[in-house]
């Protein structure tokens, strides 16, 4: 059976122990090169130094060994290594179960215990303090009369109770204390003493009696303790009765007689703890103690005759073998900083740290050991708040770089610091404090635009907020701007940039483009897109701007120069101070002139922002002289100065298929078909929602024409609500000659409030005919199947019945399961027409667009839609369908 940390007493004087300035081979005064290694040679063991001399070679060290009765164990002493690191351990040696050990080898001050408890002597009053020749080294000598050593109040005994030492009594006959505590009379405390007749008594009681009495157990040895020889006695006390005390000297247990009661209380308080004294008693020492142990554990039969087989003669315990020579390990030089840099940044939440490690042992390879801290160096090197640590797999013999990688993030933004520790198998150097880094992960924030304008038909500038950094700071060039419409000729910056300003040129006139900007720190880490910002480009100054005159009008026409088709004009008269209005037409007529007189004219654009360019260069014209008699030479033609001739019936304006008309019609749409019936002069028409017809334009007359009751100008969706109520159209028509017909009034009634995706079509089929049509804009296509009626999410209670006189142009059929949608516009809110009414019709089949109809408006319901679908791929959610968005459904 294997004992484990048996404390062995190494005792030897060896030349070869002496320090080299004494002709030896031990490298440090202290004797710390001296270092015990289990039986691998490489394993530290614990062990405590009561003796070294350097002069001598003499040591006595105490070595935690496991031992075994049936085995030899072979321990290694190394020596001879320059080292100045002290690898004793007395707590190491003496663990938990030791209350107190006392070497006495102290020639002066107080005498030191070896345990963590640090019961020292409080007062020594002894003949020979430390320079007695003890059993072990030094011992404390007494005179028999007055001498003790006082320990204090600070030792608490219970069961179970081990007390051992070595005593030498001068001469027989006397009384011998060794050792009490708390002990007021001969029935108290706990005492370990040789009687006048010679005998070992260890006795425990609590003073509650007197003489015999069943206050204290007490038991002695069946052989005497000699005077002029050493003597190892071992007392111990496992219960409450005398059975339970057992009495040893040199190794053998030697119970003899026991006096007292069969029962003794279990628990003695504290009191003062003494060598050489019982109290008052008489019994005082007479002769030298060495080597006492207090422990809380009883030790067995086994260990006490090992303890005593090692300490009378260690020579016949242990053998010496011949001294081998061998290479002295060199601990390995302190680690030293190769990166990250001290007080540097990283992104890195794994950040890789690099030490070198050299070792001037040439066969050595070793490992480094790497901490990081997030409180500070100090706390690093005391391994406190450790968030990683690990080792380098391996270095080279001598000198090389190592690097480690924690394995998971080290944790969220701030400052840690790291430090570093060079092995080489055998010994380590100190822990390095190598310094600190930032850990900043954290994009710049303040992203925006902060404006945008157009310079011209053909660039934008856009500026953007200046980026903040709360960590490193901003990148050199911070900003990359992103254009998303995709409109014709845009631009991004194509790379990050240094200004907060980027020009985008090359742009086609009143066109609507859009960007964002985004911005890095120095640590490259990037924010994510600000929002988009829009803007038109300015529209071109109209050009070419030609007049025809008659006798009492002049038709001015003018060149787009180049704007698309939408953007405004305003064509002005200025002799008589006449306008156009904002019309989308290049012509205009100006009417009820004088005749013979000369006219001035001049004409502007404006972009969809109402942004207005100037006026173009002016033109004049005269109308033709009047004549007296209608047509003759030059005269006005004939009807010239007549209004529009009134229809059969008159003027009338219907909502729905135009068979009917209502004072108040109903829609529970926003656009709305709307029918005509005017005379056969009628070439031009003006729609309005006030009488003054301010909000509108002049446009070619087509019956029906789908309209939106919320809109401005030329029907053109620009009000994202539309609510329920009535709402009144204005409608003028105009004649060949530019003379209007009265105002006609429509009054609708909005049933409900529409806010987005209201139809922009009908669906129609004919009596005695089951073929289902699509109506928009005059174009009628036939539905093939049912399974495409109801892809397209239409509604049965939607069909109307039209006469069989309605008749349309017919466009291609719809059949969902066979087209494939190609787009190649910019989609955005507010856009309307076929693309948007494919668009709604993919991400229907797609699962995204879930409103009961397709409608051809983009509005709220198809912008979320949009951006459902963006996020399931993965694109940013802007909502617009721009070229990532194409390219993505066009895959379908």
């Amino acid at each position: 059976m294997t004992t484990s940390n048996f404390p062995v007493l190494a005792t030897s004087t060896i030349d070869s122990l002496k320090t080299s300035a004494n002709g030896g081979k031990v490298e440090t005064a202290e004797g710390y090169d001296i270092v015990w290694t289990d039986s691998d040679g490489n394993t530290i063991l614990n062990y405590e130094v009561e003796k070294y001399d350097a002069t001598s070679g003499e040591i006595a060290h105490w070595v935690s060994v496991d031992v075994s009765a049936s085995e030899d164990k072979t321990i290694y002493l190394y020596y001879g290594k320059e080292d100045d690191t002290n690898h004793a351990t007395s707590t190491g040696v003496w663990g938990d179960n030791y209350q107190a050990v006392w070497h006495f080898s102290e020639t002066s001050g107080a005498h030191y215990d070896s345990t963590k408890n640090n019961i020292n002597s409080q007062t020594i009053v002894v003949t020979d303090q430390g320079s007695a020749v003890g059993q072990i080294n030094g011992a404390d000598s007494y005179n028999n009369s007055n001498n003790y050593i006082d320990f204090g109040d600070v030792l608490e005994l219970d069961f179970p109770v081990t007390i051992s030492a070595w005593v030498y009594r001068d001469v027989g006959g006397n009384a011998d204390a060794i050792f009490s505590s708390n002990f007021t009379s001969v029935f108290s405390g706990y005492w370990l003493y040789v009687n006048s007749s010679g005998a070992l008594e260890v006795s425990f009681g609590d003073g509650g009696g007197t003489g015999a009495s069943n206050a204290f157990g007490r038991l002695s040895s069946n052989s005497s303790v000699p005077s002029g020889a050493w003597t190892y006695v071992v007392g111990t006390i496992n219960g409450t009765t005398l059975g339970d005390i057992n009495a040893y000297t040199n190794g053998q247990l030697n119970n003899f007689g026991s006096t007292g009661s069969a029962t003794v209380y279990e628990k003695v308080n504290a009191g003062t703890a003494r060598l050489g004294y019982r109290g008052g008693s008489s019994a005082r020492m007479g002769g030298i103690i060495d080597e006492v142990r207090i422990s809380n554990t009883i030790s067995s039969a086994e260990w006490i005759s090992t303890e005593y087989n090692n300490q009378v003669s260690v020579l016949s315990f242990l053998t010496i073998a011949a001294e081998e020579e061998g290479s002295v390990n060199t601990a390995p030089n302190a680690s030293t900083l190769v990166s990250p840099a001290n007080a540097s940044y990283t992104a890195d939440n794994t950040p890789t740290l690099s030490a070198n490690y050299s070792d001037d042992d040439v066969d050595d390879t070793g490992t480094t050991n790497y901490r990081i801290s997030s409180s500070s160096l100090v706390d690093c090197v005391n391994n406190i708040n450790i968030v990683a640590f690990g080792s380098s797999l391996e270095t080279s013999t001598n000198d090389e770089d190592t690097t480690y990688t924690p394995d998971s993030s080290i944790g969220s933004d701030g400052v840690y610091y790291w430090c570093a520790q060079n092995n080489d198998g055998v010994d380590t150097s100190s822990w390095t404090q190598m310094g600190s880094f930032t850990l900043d992960t954290t994009a710049p924030t303040n992203i925006g635009i902060d404006s945008i304008s157009a310079n011209s038909s053909s660039q934008i500038t856009v500026t953007a907020n200046t980026a903040v950094d709360a960590g490193i700071g901003i990148h050199s060039t911070p900003y990359w701007f992103d254009e998303i419409s995709g409109a014709s000729g845009a631009t991004d910056s194509s790379s990050y940039q240094s200004s907060t300003t980027y020009v985008d040129t090359g742009l086609s006139p009143n066109t609507q483009y859009s960007y964002r900007v985004k911005a890095k720190d120095a640590l490259n880490n990037e924010s994510n897109y600000s929002s988009a910002s829009s803007i038109y480009t300015l529209a071109n100054i109209p050009t070419f701007l030609s007049l025809n005159g008659g006798n009492q009008e002049i038709t001015a026409s003018w060149n787009a120069n180049s704007n698309p088709a939408g953007t405004e004009y305003y064509i002005e008269n200025i002799t008589v101070s006449t306008n156009s209005g904002w019309v989308s037409d290049t012509s205009w007529i100006s009417n009820n002139l004088d005749c013979g007189t000369s006219y001035v004219f001049k004409v502007k654009a404006r972009n969809n922002d109402s942004v207005e360019t100037n006026y173009s260069g002016i033109a004049s014209i005269s109308t033709q002289s009047c004549s007296s008699s209608s047509g003759g030479g030059g005269g006005l033609p004939l009807g010239f100065l007549a209004p529009p001739a009134i229809p059969p019936g008159g003027w009338l304006v219907s909502v729905g298929d135009g068979s009917s008309s209502s004072e108040i019609a109903s829609s529970d749409n926003r656009i709305v078909s709307l029918y005509f019936r005017v005379s056969s002069d009628i070439n031009r028409l003006s729609i309005s929602r006030y009488p003054d017809f301010h909000d509108a334009g002049i446009q070619a007359f087509q019956s029906p024409i789908d309209w939106d009751i919320c809109s401005s100008e030329t029907g053109l969706i620009k009000e994202d609500f539309c609510p329920q109520g009535e709402y009144t159209l204005y409608i003028k028509f105009y004649n060949v000659f530019g003379r209007s017909s009265e105002t006609i009034e429509q009054r609708i009634n909005l049933k409900s409030a529409v806010n987005d995706n209201s139809a922009t079509y009908r669906l129609i089929k004919y009596p005695n005919d089951s073929k289902v049509y699509f109506l928009s804009n005059g174009i009628k296509q036939w539905i093939k199947d049912e399974a495409t009626f109801n892809i397209l999410g239409y509604r049965w209670s939607d069909i109307e019945v039209v006469l069989g006189s309605a008749v349309y142009p017919t466009g291609p059929d719809i059949h969902e399961s066979k087209d494939k949608y190609n787009f190649t516009s910019y989609l955005s809110y507010g856009s309307i027409g076929q693309e948007v009414r494919n668009l709604q019709k993919l991400l229907k089949a797609l699962g995204y667009f879930n409103y009961p109809s397709i409608t051809g408006y983009y509005g709220n319901v198809t912008t979320q839609s949009v951006r459902d679908f963006q996020a399931f791929y993965g694109i940013e959610t802007l909502g617009v369908v721009g070229p990532k968005t194409r390219e993505k459904l066009n895959s379908f």
